[in-house]
């Protein structure tokens, strides 16, 4: 069954549903979920209708928003300014905003963070409600089936019977030059999938019930652990990553294309620095910042094939991706290009 909420702002919500009754209310007693806050089905009701874990693009609510209650015992929760959207996103590990970075600079066309497994049937995640084409609304089978066909535990709330809303960290749209299959991205340490006892085996399931999830939607599966890349590759990309005025900014010009094709001509005679100079020259600007801006914008989106791998020296000559990893990167991630 589905339900239709019309939101405050006016718009439409179509979602699984009903989640829940009343009477599955442990005792009639509200819990506290494990981040903190009442759990009550007023409040899962309220959050669906508020249009969390639903939308497209920049309209887009993750279902677990970083609010100053929200707790975390061993993750660093981050609202991450990102080069693909005005607004941010709501990512809940240090790991996950690597995850995002890397997709992002892969050319990701739209992400989701924290998005949601409804455990009712539901409408197929790639149908976007907003778009103003016809679509024929495709339904995919909710997780409380998945997890009773794998017959692993789906859970519930602490406390109560409503059935845990469980979340994907990433949920992907490729690039436009690859086959268009959605990719679903759970991020999570090696050594938390490699754990024993307990823990480690529900860990392992939860995992399952997504790559599960992945198949039932025909999407990829990729899981992203710190072996994807290296800190040092992270961290480049997180310094380098443009914001999205300053993105949108530059491609409305020529200067970063200019810019680009000049630098790549004397790239491999001069240390970054100085054929940064000389570039300037050779397109007329003297501000020193902007100079940073294309420099940074070009090499994250590949018109200059820097390796972000290798540390970055502004001194010394730049190293190129000369082994196409960006490539097999994307390819891991995305799949093949179309032919």
């Amino acid at each position: 069954m589905l339900t239709t909420i019309y939101r405050p702002d006016g718009k439409i919500s179509v979602l699984a549903g009903p989640l829940s009754s009343r009477c599955l209310i442990a005792e009639g007693r509200p819990t506290v979920h494990p981040r903190g806050q009442v759990m009550t089905l007023s409040r899962l009701h309220r959050a669906i209708a508020e249009g969390c874990g639903q939308g497209f693009g920049e309209s887009y609510w993750p279902w677990i928003r970083v609010r100053r209650m929200t707790k975390g015992a061993v993750s660093n929760l981050n609202v991450f300014a990102n080069p693909l959207y005005a607004r941010s996103m709501h990512l809940l590990s240090g790991l996950e905003v690597s995850a995002t970075i890397v997709a992002l600079w892969l050319g990701a066309s739209h992400a989701r963070e924290q998005f949601p497994l409804w455990p009712e049937a539901h409408v197929h995640p790639a149908v976007n409600p907003e778009s103003s084409k016809s679509v024929q609304h495709q339904y995919v089978p909710g997780l409380l089936d998945i997890a009773e066909q794998a017959k692993i535990k789906h859970g519930n709330y602490p406390g109560t019977d409503i059935p845990y809303v469980a979340t994907a960290d990433l949920l992907l749209q490729p690039p436009s030059d690859r086959v268009g299959k959605l990719t679903l991205v759970p991020v999570k340490p090696a050594s938390e999938i490699a754990r024993e006892g307990r823990k480690g085996d529900r860990v392992r399931e939860r995992l399952e019930l997504q790559r599960r999830y992945a198949n039932a939607i025909d999407a990829r599966y990729v899981e992203f652990t710190e072996a994807f890349g290296s800190p040092l590759l992270f961290s480049q990309l997180r310094c380098f990553s443009p914001g999205f005025s300053e993105l949108a900014r530059l491609r409305s010009s020529d200067q970063l294309h200019h810019f680009a094709a000049h630098f790549n001509s004397l790239q491999s005679e001069l240390v970054i620095s100085k054929c940064r100079q000389v570039v300037m020259q050779r397109i007329g600007i003297s501000d020193v910042q902007l100079s940073h801006s294309l420099f940074r914008t070009a090499t994250w989106l590949g018109m200059i094939n820097l390796d972000y791998r290798k540390p970055i020296q502004m001194n010394s000559p730049i190293r190129l991706d000369s082994s196409g990893y960006k490539a097999s990167l994307a390819d891991q991630l995305f799949g093949p290009k179309t032919s």
